[in-house]
């Protein structure tokens, strides 16, 4: 069994020989977390895995990869990529579903006629950033309305829909932790 999470932080928090008092104040977060964290005694979530990371002024990367790791890169041609033009979205996977990561990165494409998708809760959170156009995405009846540039990030333990809102396709990057690789993760919907 390889290393876990928390031993790589331990270890690179002692090559660094700082204290979990000295972490804790350069992350903002308390030393007794970060022992539970180190211990394996708590799941933090990816957000304050990135603080630990840049307290400890290491790629997040790292926190992640043993050595051994396969490295998986996803050139443009090679990418699996729904072309129906009837789908409500063409799905580039930036992430392998082989080799046991815990993180699944998709490009997503809706187009403005397609209707929504819609996703059932799952355990974990979402990720999701617009690289152009307007994304609509209704969380448990609320509405947010997201334009290039601007991100969400929430626990997927609660239904979610995802829209283009405008007449030009949506193209997002679309994160999930854990993965879920499945297709049938989200369904066509009606319009917003």
């Amino acid at each position: 069994m390889g290393e876990s999470i928390g031993d790589r932080i331990k270890n690179q928090r002692q090559k660094q020989d700082l204290t979990l008092a000295k972490l804790a104040e350069k992350s903002n977060l308390s030393a007794s977390y970060l022992s539970q964290v180190e211990r394996d005694k708590s799941t933090p979530s990816l957000m304050t895995l990135a603080s630990i990371a840049e307290a400890l002024e290491i790629n997040l990367r790292v926190l992640f990869e043993s050595e051994g790791d396969q490295i998986h890169t996803a050139r443009a041609p090679d990418r699996p990529e729904e072309t129906n033009a009837r789908s409500p979205v063409v799905r580039s996977q930036l992430t392998s579903p082989e080799g046991g990561w815990s993180l699944e990165v998709d490009r997503l494409t809706l187009h403005p006629e397609a209707l929504c998708l819609e996703f059932q809760p799952h355990s974990g959170e979402v990720l999701g950033f617009v690289l152009e156009g307007i994304l609509l995405i209704v969380i448990e009846g609320e509405q947010f309305e997201l334009e290039a540039g601007d991100s969400i990030h929430y626990d997927a333990n609660q239904p979610y829909r995802l829209c283009c809102g405008g007449d030009v396709p949506c193209t997002v990057i679309w994160c999930n932790s854990p993965p879920r690789y499945d297709s049938a993760a989200s369904t066509p919907s009606q319009r917003l």
